[in-house]
């Protein structure tokens, strides 16, 4: 009999283990739905966070039956509760759920460190009941990199070596893969791995901003999880300064300003210094007859020679320094004559534009330089009718009545200077109807500009098609000569 009070004792027993099982799985469930955790986290609510970054987690109230966000909070270990200000590294923000509008509060660590690592619970208390959800958090240690740079670089031949070795609690295992994640192990023919270390043999242009990810996996296993840290490191190739050719030629004319050119069309850093020589002497920078202008974001020097005589002919040498290497370039400046007057023919007129022949003068010597380029100014004629000269002698008077037309040209004038083309056709629009202007004229090859020539034209006041000249001239009766055609064509 005893024995069989024994067993349904024992088997009592089990059906209200069973029970109580039961309806804590169910109250579980309850919690979940009614506390919900944002972002969610592994299994168990656990949560592996880097040290000293900031972490953010919330938890929502999902019902309508709380009345006020302050009967939602959060506790620590200690059953603490953590408020708006507890700490600058650690409290609580009291919000609103977006769509829904239940109470929401949220847990910020600003910056997160090992003494954080703990359990932290979320409290509910609504017309008396209470509900918790707990989280927690793991902390891991911050990797501790061999190689902290995030760009290492190394001069074109040589060889390279980058160590993705790493130190952190736990002993990191550390991968090592391009920036398209294929394993630098399989990829022998452009790097050789050696344990935590990869080595370019023979650096060259092609590697330059090639990255190289280095990843450090940390394996927590209390919550069987893999931290994993990337440290992503960029090849910097570095070579000396390129010059598009080791050698030119450059010509001046004698008695006006020359610039002597140098430009940099490649380098690794940058050129951080420019210097110019004559011979084997350096140009002083003091020196009143040189200016040396400088422009490092185009990477362009340029010395400029203000007077040119017999003793700047010759060669010059443009030595440059990235701080990484250095090279030079040879300027060899020769003298050389300006263009001749250029040969002007007016080849239409509208009503907001005027089209010029332009062309170089049929007298130019074999040995001149080619023109390369035409400025072509241009001012309404009434400006320079309305300058006065004054009363004093006329010698007097021309020299001022100049400066005054000058002053004219380069405060209301406008200037273009046009590539020379093949047709030597050159338009000018944007001009005002039925408005007489003076054009001035000159032709630019490498060493300068030639003389110019002024000639006055008008625009049309009709519909009609243009006029078109039918001589070509460069002596001062062609403004004689097209305002004739003009007042022809007119009547």
């Amino acid at each position: 009999m005893s024995l069989l009070c024994t067993r349904l004792v024992a088997l009592l027993a089990c059906v209200i283990v069973a029970v109580v099982s039961a309806n804590d799985e169910i109250s579980g469930e309850l919690v979940e739905q009614k506390l919900q955790i944002h972002p969610a986290g592994l299994e168990g609510d656990k949560y592996v966070v880097k040290a000293n970054k900031a972490f953010r987690i919330a938890c929502v109230y999902n019902d309508e039956d709380m009345e006020n966000v302050h009967q939602l909070q959060w506790v620590n270990e200690d059953g603490k509760e953590i408020d708006t200000a507890s700490s600058p590294n650690l409290f609580t923000i009291a919000l609103h759920e977006r769509g829904t509008h239940h109470k929401k509060r949220s847990l910020v660590f600003s910056k997160i460190n090992s003494r954080d690592s703990g359990t932290y619970t979320c409290v509910a208390n609504v017309n008396g009941e209470v509900t918790r959800r707990s989280i927690h958090v793991h902390i891991v240690g911050n990797i501790e990199w061999n190689e902290p740079r995030d760009v290492v670089g190394a001069m074109v031949g040589e060889p390279l070596t980058i160590d993705c070795g790493a130190k952190g609690n736990p002993s990191p295992e550390i991968e090592m893969t391009n920036e398209e994640g294929e394993l630098l192990n399989d990829l022998a023919d452009t790097y050789v791995v050696v344990d935590n270390e990869v080595t370019i043999d023979h650096l060259s242009k092609e590697y330059q901003n090639n990255k190289v990810r280095c990843l450090a996996l940390q394996h927590i296993a209390e919550y069987a999880t893999t931290s994993v840290e990337k440290h992503e490191i960029t090849i910097d190739v570095w070579y000396e300064p390129e010059f598009e050719t080791k050698e030119v030629n450059r010509h001046a004319i004698m008695g006006r300003s020359a610039n002597i050119y140098c430009n940099v069309s490649s380098s690794n850093p940058p050129v951080s210094h420019f210097h110019f020589f004559k011979g084997t002497d350096e140009i002083d920078r003091d020196d009143e007859t040189y200016e040396i202008i400088e422009d490092f974001e185009s990477q362009t020097a340029v010395l400029k020679i203000l007077s040119v005589d017999e003793e700047d002919l010759g060669t010059y040498r443009c030595e440059v320094n990235n701080g990484k290497a250095k090279s030079h370039q040879q300027i060899h400046l020769h003298t050389a004559n300006p263009p001749n007057q250029v040969r002007v023919s007016l080849e239409r007129a509208r009503k907001h534009s005027i089209t010029w022949r332009l062309v170089e003068d049929g007298s130019a010597e074999d040995e001149d330089l080619p023109v390369i380029s035409y400025t072509i100014e241009y001012v309404r004629s009434q400006l320079l009718d309305d300058v006065d000269s004054s009363e004093e002698e006329p010698a007097l008077n021309n020299e001022k009545l100049h400066r005054a037309e000058e002053s004219v040209w380069k405060s209301h004038g406008s200037h273009v200077v046009r590539t020379k083309n093949p047709e030597n056709l050159y338009e000018i629009t944007g001009l005002v109807q039925n408005a007489e202007y003076v054009f001035r004229f000159s032709a630019q090859n490498e060493a300068g500009s030639g003389d110019s020539i002024e000639i006055t034209a008008r625009t049309h006041s009709e519909h009609h098609e243009e006029l078109t000249a039918f001589s070509t001239c460069n002596i001062p009766s062609i403004t004689l000569m097209l305002f004739l055609t003009w007042f022809f064509f007119r009547i």
